[in-house]
Protein backbone atom coordinates (compact mmCIF):
# COMPACT_ATOMS: atom_id res chain seq x y z
CA UNK A 1 0.00 0.00 0.00
CA UNK A 2 0.20 3.77 -0.29
CA UNK A 3 0.42 4.80 3.22
CA UNK A 4 1.71 7.53 4.23
CA UNK A 5 4.57 8.11 6.64
CA UNK A 6 5.03 11.31 8.99
CA UNK A 7 8.38 12.10 10.97
CA UNK A 8 8.68 14.74 13.43
CA UNK A 9 12.01 16.45 13.67
CA UNK A 10 12.60 19.06 16.24
CA UNK A 11 15.30 21.60 15.31
CA UNK A 12 16.27 25.44 16.55
CA UNK A 13 16.61 28.44 14.07
CA UNK A 14 18.95 31.12 15.72
CA UNK A 15 18.36 34.63 14.31
CA UNK A 16 21.40 36.81 14.59
CA UNK A 17 20.09 40.06 16.35
CA UNK A 18 20.16 42.94 14.86
CA UNK A 19 21.39 45.99 16.30
CA UNK A 20 20.87 49.36 15.24
CA UNK A 21 20.90 52.66 17.80
CA UNK A 22 19.35 56.47 16.95
CA UNK A 23 19.54 59.69 18.62
CA UNK A 24 16.90 62.29 18.26
CA UNK A 25 15.84 65.52 20.45
CA UNK A 26 13.07 68.46 19.12
CA UNK A 27 15.54 70.93 19.89
CA UNK A 28 18.76 71.11 19.01
CA UNK A 29 19.32 74.50 19.34
CA UNK A 30 19.38 76.75 21.96
CA UNK A 31 21.02 80.11 23.39
CA UNK A 32 22.96 80.43 26.48
CA UNK A 33 24.77 83.40 28.18
CA UNK A 34 28.55 83.13 29.11
CA UNK A 35 29.20 83.22 32.84
CA UNK A 36 25.44 81.99 33.61
CA UNK A 37 24.82 79.15 36.66
CA UNK A 38 21.27 78.33 34.46
CA UNK A 39 21.91 75.26 32.38
CA UNK A 40 21.01 74.81 29.15
CA UNK A 41 18.92 71.50 29.07
CA UNK A 42 18.66 69.52 25.89
CA UNK A 43 16.05 66.09 25.85
CA UNK A 44 17.58 63.49 23.95
CA UNK A 45 15.61 60.48 23.09
CA UNK A 46 17.96 57.19 22.58
CA UNK A 47 15.94 54.52 20.56
CA UNK A 48 17.15 51.21 20.52
CA UNK A 49 15.81 49.90 16.62
CA UNK A 50 17.17 46.66 16.77
CA UNK A 51 15.78 42.51 17.68
CA UNK A 52 16.88 42.81 21.16
CA UNK A 53 18.12 44.08 24.42
CA UNK A 54 21.09 45.98 24.07
CA UNK A 55 24.10 47.75 26.50
CA UNK A 56 24.52 51.25 25.00
CA UNK A 57 27.45 53.81 26.15
CA UNK A 58 26.68 57.66 26.01
CA UNK A 59 29.92 59.60 25.48
CA UNK A 60 30.36 63.56 24.50
CA UNK A 61 33.25 63.85 21.90
CA UNK A 62 35.47 66.30 22.25
CA UNK A 63 35.27 69.80 20.97
CA UNK A 64 35.82 73.38 22.34
CA UNK A 65 32.56 73.37 23.87
CA UNK A 66 32.11 69.32 25.39
CA UNK A 67 33.38 71.06 28.46
CA UNK A 68 30.98 72.73 29.42
CA UNK A 69 28.42 69.85 28.90
CA UNK A 70 27.07 66.98 31.13
CA UNK A 71 25.03 63.74 30.25
CA UNK A 72 22.50 63.20 33.30
CA UNK A 73 22.23 59.53 32.79
CA UNK A 74 24.42 57.27 33.64
CA UNK A 75 26.89 56.73 30.88
CA UNK A 76 25.96 53.15 30.36
CA UNK A 77 22.56 51.19 30.30
CA UNK A 78 20.45 48.74 29.10
CA UNK A 79 17.64 48.92 26.62
CA UNK A 80 15.04 46.77 25.20
CA UNK A 81 13.90 46.07 21.44
CA UNK A 82 11.94 48.99 19.87
CA UNK A 83 12.61 50.96 23.65
CA UNK A 84 12.85 54.89 23.75
CA UNK A 85 14.91 56.07 26.72
CA UNK A 86 15.14 59.73 27.65
CA UNK A 87 18.40 61.15 28.46
CA UNK A 88 19.22 65.20 29.54
CA UNK A 89 22.52 67.13 28.49
CA UNK A 90 22.96 69.90 30.61
CA UNK A 91 25.10 72.43 28.64
CA UNK A 92 26.84 75.15 31.81
CA UNK A 93 29.97 76.86 32.85
CA UNK A 94 30.44 78.06 30.03
CA UNK A 95 33.01 80.99 30.65
CA UNK A 96 32.78 84.88 30.65
CA UNK A 97 34.88 85.49 27.90
CA UNK A 98 33.36 82.88 25.49
CA UNK A 99 32.80 84.59 22.14
CA UNK A 100 29.52 84.98 20.56
CA UNK A 101 28.85 82.50 17.94
CA UNK A 102 27.84 78.98 17.44
CA UNK A 103 29.29 75.73 19.21
CA UNK A 104 28.60 72.15 18.56
CA UNK A 105 28.69 69.66 21.35
CA UNK A 106 28.21 65.73 19.23
CA UNK A 107 26.44 62.97 21.40
CA UNK A 108 27.40 59.63 20.81
CA UNK A 109 25.80 56.35 21.59
CA UNK A 110 27.62 53.07 20.95
CA UNK A 111 26.09 49.43 21.41
CA UNK A 112 28.73 47.41 23.73
CA UNK A 113 26.80 44.10 22.76
CA UNK A 114 28.54 43.66 19.44
CA UNK A 115 31.80 43.73 18.06
CA UNK A 116 30.36 45.78 14.66
CA UNK A 117 30.38 49.57 15.13
CA UNK A 118 27.13 50.25 15.83
CA UNK A 119 26.94 53.49 17.25
CA UNK A 120 24.99 57.09 16.37
CA UNK A 121 25.47 61.11 16.34
CA UNK A 122 24.10 63.89 17.31
CA UNK A 123 25.20 67.34 17.00
CA UNK A 124 23.84 69.77 20.03
CA UNK A 125 24.33 73.53 18.70
CA UNK A 126 24.65 76.28 21.72
CA UNK A 127 24.29 79.78 20.43
CA UNK A 128 26.35 81.63 23.06
CA UNK A 129 24.76 85.38 23.12
CA UNK A 130 26.96 88.32 22.82
CA UNK A 131 27.56 89.89 26.73
CA UNK A 132 27.59 93.21 26.52
CA UNK A 133 30.14 95.11 28.62
CA UNK A 134 32.31 98.42 27.85
CA UNK A 135 34.46 101.13 28.75
CA UNK A 136 34.74 105.03 28.55
CA UNK A 137 38.00 106.63 28.93
CA UNK A 138 38.31 110.54 28.52
CA UNK A 139 41.95 111.96 27.91
CA UNK A 140 41.48 114.70 30.65
CA UNK A 141 38.91 114.11 33.42
CA UNK A 142 38.25 117.99 33.74
CA UNK A 143 39.06 120.93 31.75
CA UNK A 144 39.01 124.92 32.18
CA UNK A 145 36.77 127.01 30.55
CA UNK A 146 36.51 130.82 29.65
CA UNK A 147 33.07 132.40 29.65
CA UNK A 148 32.53 133.83 26.54
CA UNK A 149 30.95 137.44 27.39
CA UNK A 150 30.14 138.18 24.10
CA UNK A 151 27.27 135.86 24.42
CA UNK A 152 28.12 133.50 22.07
CA UNK A 153 27.98 129.84 23.68
CA UNK A 154 31.42 129.45 25.47
CA UNK A 155 32.19 125.29 24.22
CA UNK A 156 34.82 122.59 25.26
CA UNK A 157 35.78 119.66 23.84
CA UNK A 158 36.29 116.04 25.42
CA UNK A 159 37.71 113.04 23.95
CA UNK A 160 36.33 109.84 24.91
CA UNK A 161 37.20 106.27 23.95
CA UNK A 162 35.05 103.82 24.13
CA UNK A 163 36.26 100.08 24.34
CA UNK A 164 34.10 97.30 23.85
CA UNK A 165 34.65 94.88 26.46
CA UNK A 166 32.09 92.52 25.74
CA UNK A 167 32.17 89.18 23.20
CA UNK A 168 30.64 90.45 20.36
CA UNK A 169 30.06 93.18 17.56
CA UNK A 170 28.10 96.66 19.61
CA UNK A 171 26.85 99.56 18.74
CA UNK A 172 26.22 102.72 20.67
CA UNK A 173 24.39 105.41 21.18
CA UNK A 174 26.47 108.64 22.72
CA UNK A 175 23.56 111.17 23.99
Amino acid sequence: GDEAATTYVDFTVRVKQKFKLELSSTDVTNDADPGSDVPVVYEIRVKNSGTGMDTVELELETSDASSWATVSSPQAFSIGSKSIKTVYVNVSNIPDDTDADDYIITLKVTSLDTSDVVEDTLDLTVSVNPKREFELEADDEALDITPNLTGDLATVEYTITIFNKGTGDDSYQIK
